[in-house]
């Protein structure tokens, strides 16, 4: 029978520091596994010592979205972001949440906040095409989410998902390859 992690034991012998890495080495172990109660609960003990690790927040969030428990997992990514504004992998995950919540302004500004982060990332103007064209009823408009996928288009001229994006607002304006049907 295995021993129970305890984080209050380790952090007896080892630095904060080291007491953190070994549990999210531990907890990260349990996630891959699928034992989400367990990487969870480790998660938490490392946001006691540490409440501004944007790792555990992270994961936890992913925990949290895995489990559908989306207002919580909407505010452990809006830590993750806060502690580690560079991170653009946390602001993608955060803009899909809220985009399947159906807020879709506040996922905008998610994606805006990715692409001052990867300002050479196609697939970063593709997602605030996307979400111009989805908005558009609420203010959003296909001029902008043209111009957005041209810009992907412009870094990579074969990123399917902007010539897919274009030929979309093409079809509702109703002109394809610029012949007005």
């Amino acid at each position: 029978m295995a021993t129970a992690f305890d984080f209050r034991d380790l952090s007896q012998n080892l630095s904060a520091t080291q007491a953190i890495a070994v549990t999210m080495r531990v907890a990260l172990e349990h996630h891959e596994r699928g034992e989400l109660h367990q990487a969870a609960h480790l998660y938490r003990e490392v946001l006691g010592v540490d409440a501004a690790h944007a790792d555990a927040s992270y994961l936890l969030a992913l925990i949290a979205i895995a489990e559908n428990r989306q207002p919580a997992a909407v505010q452990l990514l809006r830590t993750a972001v806060r502690n580690r504004p560079r991170a653009a992998n946390m602001h993608r995950t955060l803009a899909e949440l809220l985009m399947r919540m159906g807020r879709t302004a506040a996922a905008l500004h998610c994606y805006w906040r990715i692409l001052s982060l990867e300002p050479h990332n196609p697939i970063a103007f593709v997602d605030v095409g996307d979400v111009l064209t989805k908005i558009k009823a609420d203010g959003g408009n296909d001029d902008a989410a043209a111009s957005s996928y041209r810009r992907a288009l412009n870094i990579d001229a074969d990123c399917a998902r902007a010539h897919l994006g274009l030929g979309h607002i093409h079809r509702r304006a109703g002109a394809v390859g610029g012949i007005r049907i």
